[in-house]
């Protein structure tokens, strides 16, 4: 069984698509191997009868011939019949969220599956990954990870600034633990810039000021398809100063630092609607902008200070189902250079402290983050983090305090088999978003 596990979660298994390898994990699970120790024995006890006859004829003398019956010795090491018990294990190892819904769809009709309740809920949620959009936005499970052989690749996409000040952009391998070029023309060089990904579609904005627009500016959308970004046509109009995006379902959301404006784009249809502004927050002045902004399921998550200090920060909610915003419980430490991230089962908030969060939900109608550990003990501007099978890759402003810590962890057990320290020379315009790329596009 161990065997099997280690072929069907390698990296490095060559096939032509994960069908091929769902074939032969039913294939495996549908064999028998009774049949063929039945069959076996058959042939022996056959053979063991022939050779006493013939054996009885030639010696008509009343000597007694000794025969070893092999009939009644078993074959060692052959697997139990009741391989379906294994059938769950194996298909939350396979890359079901590669399959295409017709076929994960077939595979919920096959009686192995459909009687199984742990094969039946790996395919499930794989089947809820391919139809819910959400469930493709950010951090891949790891059933959407591809082999090394595949013609797509998850990496992190970074971004490099030139010396003419133009963003060059760029990505990170895992498997090959190396910067990779890309092959798309450089982004002119902006002092405001926000990126995410949808649907492993790469969207870029950033801002630009006209004539008569005072302190403000024009926000432009663009969206890189295959190896050329392409304009998104929208107009909105915020103050000239740092701005998120995040992304619900097929929705991308535009949030200013200030918190005064909030717009939402539909890029499919390229259609955009204001939203209502972020409440006023009595312990916030005017200067102590949202720091951080994240998404969770159908709700997003502004982070700012407390104070100038930073020892506390103010979290508050926007409910896109509801449209209404309310405020969850403070969280200690800084809001300053915070990063999110997800794994297969909890969305984390990592502080620039190096405290870790988890986003719970203690009640079905309430949310809280609720602390993991503290990966470090110095301060460290973050950047992003993206977390790629078991590994947790980490990428912050270069830091030599960072390699001095003694605090510095390396591993999470239980949770992280190995934790990754990337140190960056950027900071305002730094990435490091995950996305799945086609592989002849890098280089």
């Amino acid at each position: 069984m161990n065997e099997i596990l280690h072929i069907v979660q390698s990296q490095d298994l060559k096939v032509n698509s994960e069908q091929d390898v769902i074939k032969a994990i039913l294939h495996w699970t549908e064999f028998k191997p009774s049949r063929l120790l039945h069959n076996v024995s058959t042939i022996r006890e056959m053979r063991c009868k022939r050779f006493k006859t013939l054996t009885i004829n030639k010696f008509e003398s009343n000597e007694t011939i000794a025969i070893s019956d092999q009939s009644d010795s078993k074959p060692q090491n052959i697997s139990s019949d009741n391989r379906e018990q294994y059938l769950g294990i194996l298909l939350s190892k396979a890359r079901l969220c590669l399959v295409s819904r017709e076929s994960l769809e077939m595979l919920l009709c096959n009686p192995l599956v459909s009687e199984n309740k742990m094969a039946n809920d790996v395919v499930n949620k794989a089947l809820l990954y391919k139809v819910q959009i959400g469930k493709r936005n950010g951090q891949w499970p790891t059933a959407a990870i591809h082999r090394n052989e595949s013609d797509f690749e998850n990496v992190a996409m970074t971004t490099k600034r030139k010396e003419n000040g133009d963003l060059l952009l760029q990505t990170m391998s895992f498997p090959r633990n190396n910067f990779l070029h890309l092959d798309v023309r450089c982004l002119i060089g902006r002092e405001f810039v926000a990126f995410c990904t949808m649907d492993n579609i790469l969207y870029y904005f950033f801002m630009a000021q006209k004539e008569n627009q005072g302190h403000n500016a024009s926000v432009y959308a663009y969206r890189l398809i295959d190896n050329e970004f392409k304009a998104i046509k929208m107009y909105l109009v915020l103050k000239y100063a740092k701005f998120y995006v995040t992304v619900i379902d097929d929705f991308i959301y535009i949030l200013p630092s200030n918190g005064k404006v909030m717009g939402r784009l539909h890029p499919v249809s390229e259609s955009f609607v204001s939203l209502p502004t972020v409440p006023a927050d009595p312990t916030i002045k005017d200067g102590q902008a949202i720091c951080h902004v994240i998404n969770y399921e159908h709700m997003i998550l502004a982070f700012s200070s407390v104070s100038e200090k930073g020892v506390e920060t103010v979290v508050q909610c926007y409910d896109t189902s509801q449209n209404i915003w309310t405020r969850l419980n403070n969280l200690e430490g800084p809001a300053k250079g915070m990063t999110s991230f997800r794994d297969d089962h909890f969305t984390y908030i990592l502080q620039s402290n190096g405290d870790l969060w988890k986003m719970v939900r203690p009640q079905s109608d309430s949310l809280d983050l609720e602390f993991v550990a503290n990966l470090w003990s110095c301060d460290w501007s973050l950047v992003g983090a993206i977390t790629f099978f078991d590994k947790l890759y980490i990428c912050g402003v270069r830091s030599e305090m960072l390699s001095r810590d003694p605090r510095l962890s390396k591993y999470l057990p239980g949770i992280f088999g190995e934790i990754v320290y990337i140190n960056s020379e950027l900071t305002e315009t730094e990435i490091f978003l995950p996305i799945t790329l086609r592989r002849k596009y890098m280089f």
